[in-house]
């Protein structure tokens, strides 16, 4: 299963001010992340952590094969001096039909055939967050802040945006 999440902010004090993150300290945010991350994916699933990761000690603790799009305050020598079997792109990727970046793709026409799984906006998310598939929505932003600092798997994304339904 293909999991994906952005803008952990690792151990940032200053986030959970600047963010509204309901958290009273980065040690529960971070446990909280943790908790929750492990508790929906395992070791065999592949997760993209679409950037700005914050401190890396946290990537220890995670399951899954990770791949990393960095975000602009990560730093590809340093994850990769501690991280070496990880993946790191420093540039959007093209996965399928979805494009990954940790910035939104801009101009992307209703009638184009990708969605771009971005972060980077925290809790913006250009008023598409009630808006379907068939509306001409081509972004789904996987700032922890939009999906309740828990990766999401593309099921629940193509659900969310109607363009499968579980239900």
């Amino acid at each position: 299963m293909d999991f994906f999440i952005s803008d952990l902010h690792n151990m940032d004090q200053n986030i959970i001010t600047y963010e509204h993150r309901p958290f009273n300290n980065v040690e529960s945010m971070r446990d909280t992340i943790i908790n929750n991350w492990n508790s929906k994916v395992n070791d065999n699933d592949s997760v993209f952590l679409l950037g700005d990761i914050g401190n890396l000690e946290i990537l220890n603790f995670l399951k899954g094969k990770i791949s990393i799009i960095l975000g602009n305050h990560d730093n590809k020598e340093q994850i990769l001096s501690l991280y070496p079997k990880i993946e790191v792109f420093p540039y959007p990727i093209l996965k399928g039909f979805l494009w990954l970046s940790h910035e939104p793709i801009m101009s992307l026409y209703p009638e184009c055939p990708y969605l771009n799984i971005h972060g980077h906006l925290h809790r913006f998310n250009f008023g598409l967050l009630d808006r379907k598939w068939s509306d001409g929505n081509r972004y789904f932003n996987v700032s922890v802040e939009q999906i309740n600092y828990t990766p999401i798997s593309i099921d629940e994304i193509a659900e969310k945006l109607g363009i499968i339904n579980n239900k």
